[in-house]
């Protein structure tokens, strides 16, 4: 699949009789002085491109790879080069079991000379279930960013962070609708604005409709900022939650 991109946006303001050209009384009496008008205007000019790959040697089997480029020039802070690559594969060897995997690396530079940025993300995730009465989902996720910044005159300021998060949900069908749940949520961020966090959940969730459910859970949150700046922020919570989940 191939998708191709080409936009103008923008604005033209005539503002009439515009500042410094109008009379009027200041505290040194009359000032200013002239006529004439005084327009002003902003526009971007965004192009890019995506092609997509998709490749199934069987119906249990797949893999994609995108690549894609995005160019943006006009007014203010819009001028970049976004730069895309991405694989994903998804097993699915039982009906109650798949496997998924992907990376994806993004590129941006900024064509004012500001400075740039680029990520890599990777992710694993099983699922398994319904089996019997259970379920469960595991997740991976792990991020690799790093931004330079140039100001001039003060030299180049750079933000590095590495990230490892871990997900994992585990349901028991008390009937047909109803079932119980425990969620937990946990990882660590290195390098600048570090940090660690521990969340979990456990309750109970009834489905509604096939795509809406609501669910009770009592959940604690446990935040903990690594850097000296940001330690007084640490916090730990704790709550009762109703919420209406939609399910896709």
């Amino acid at each position: 699949r191939l998708s191709l991109m080409d936009s103008s946006s923008g604005y033209y303001n005539y503002s009439g009789y515009g500042s410094g050209y109008d009379y009027g009384y200041g505290t040194g009496g009359f000032s200013g002085g002239g006529t004439g008008y005084n327009p002003s205007s902003s526009g971007i000019r965004q192009r890019g491109y995506s092609i997509n790959l998709r490749y199934t040697p069987r119906n249990t089997l797949s893999f994609d790879v995108t690549g894609s480029r995005q160019l943006a020039s006009g007014d203010y802070l819009s001028n970049s080069d976004l730069t895309t690559l991405s694989f994903s594969a998804d097993y699915t060897p039982r009906e109650w079991l798949k496997l998924a995997a992907s990376i994806v690396s993004q590129k941006v530079a900024f064509t004012s000379g500001i400075g740039s940025s680029d990520a890599t993300m990777y992710g694993l995730g099983i699922t398994a279930g319904p089996y019997r009465r259970w379920s469960v989902t595991l997740d991976y996720q792990g991020i690799l960013s790093g931004s330079r910044l140039a100001d001039v005159g003060f030299g180049s300021s750079f933000y590095d962070q590495t990230s490892n998060w871990y997900y994992l949900r585990l349901t028991y069908a008390l009937a047909d609708r109803q079932r119980l749940f425990f969620d937990s949520r946990s990882g660590s961020t290195m390098g600048y604005l570090a940090n660690r966090e521990l969340t979990w959940a456990v309750g109970y969730e009834y489905d509604i409709t096939r795509f809406l459910a609501l669910a009770a859970s009592y959940r604690v949150r446990d935040l903990r900022n690594l850097d000296a700046q940001n330690a007084a922020y640490s916090y730990r919570a704790r709550s009762l939650d109703v919420d209406l989940v939609l399910n896709f």
